[in-house]
C-alpha cells in the first residue's frame, strides 16, 4: 500500500476582491501562499517521501519547490493541470450570470458534469487527475507528494469517497490542504480529505465526518488515516 499525499496549492495572488473562475490562468503564489507552502515543507521533513510532482502552473509548483527543498526536484505532470474553464476563464462570476444565465442554471443543478462553454467538467477533470496520478505511481515505487488544484482534487475525491459527483463542492480543499490517498497493488484508491487551517489558542474537536486535531497547526485528518 502506497500513499499519494495530494495538496492543493497555497493561496495565488489576485487582483481586487472580484470573484473570478479562474483554471489555467498563471498566478504566482501570494505572501499567505508563501507561508502555507513553507508549512508544508515542515510537515513533510517527518514524512518520507519519494518524489514531489507538480501542475506546470505558478502556483503549483511554487508550493512543489518549498517540499522538495534542495534534497529533491519536481517533476512536472500536465495531467495535474486545473480544469479548463473554457470561455469563462478568468471571468467574473457576475459577468457569467449575466451572460450566460441559463448555461449558469443549468450548471448549478449539475455542477460536477455539466461543462463552460469550451471548458471542461468536474467528472472530466477526475478522470484526467486519476490517469496522471496512475502515471506517477508507474514511475516510482514510494509515497509522493502531489501538488495540484482545487477542482480536479474535488472532482477525484468525489469518487474515492464515494460521493455523487454533483455533491464536489463539499469537499474540503483549502489553500495548503491535502488529502490522503492509499493505492493498493491494483491500483485502487481510498482516502479521505485532510486539511489545515490557522492555530487557535486552544485545541477544538471537530466532529464532522470524525475527525481529530493532531497538531497546534490544526492538521485535520479522518481518524482512519490518522499518524
Amino acid at each position: 500500500m502506497r500513499t499519494i499525499y495530494l495538496i492543493r496549492h497555497g493561496e495565488p495572488e489576485r487582483t481586487g476582491h472580484v470573484s473570478r473562475c479562474l483554471g489555467h490562468t498563471n498566478l504566482a503564489l501570494s505572501i499567505r501562499g508563501r507561508k502555507e507552502s513553507m508549512e508544508l515543507a515542515s510537515w513533510f521533513k517527518s514524512r518520507c517521501v519519494e518524489a514531489v510532482y507538480s501542475s506546470p502552473l505558478s502556483r503549483c509548483m511554487e508550493t512543489a519547490e518549498y517540499i522538495a527543498g534542495e534534497q529533491q526536484r519536481v517533476h512536472v505532470e500536465e495531467g495535474l493541470v486545473e480544469l479548463d474553464a473554457g470561455e469563462w476563464e478568468n471571468m467574473e462570476f457576475t459577468e457569467i450570470r449575466s451572460r450566460y444565465p441559463q448555461l449558469y442554471e443549468e450548471r448549478g443543478r449539475s455542477i460536477g458534469t455539466v461543462p463552460p462553454p469550451g471548458g471542461e467538467s468536474f467528472a472530466r477533470g477526475a478522470e484526467r487527475l486519476q490517469d496522471a496520478l496512475n502515471r506517477i505511481l508507474g514511475n516510482t515505487r514510494g509515497d509522493v507528494a502531489v501538488v495540484t488544484h482545487c477542482g480536479v482534487s474535488r472532482g477525484l475525491m468525489c469518487g474515492i469517497l464515494g460521493w455523487d459527483i454533483n455533491r464536489v463542492l463539499e469537499v474540503p480543499q483549502p489553500y495548503g490542504g491535502i488529502s490522503r490517498i492509499l493505492a493498493d497493488d491494483d491500483g485502487v484508491f481510498r482516502g479521505s480529505p485532510v486539511y489545515t487551517y490557522e492555530a487557535a489558542d486552544e485545541e477544538e474537536s471537530n466532529d464532522a465526518g470524525g475527525t481529530e486535531i493532531i497538531t497546534k497547526k490544526k492538521i485535520i485528518i479522518n481518524n482512519e488515516f490518522t499518524d
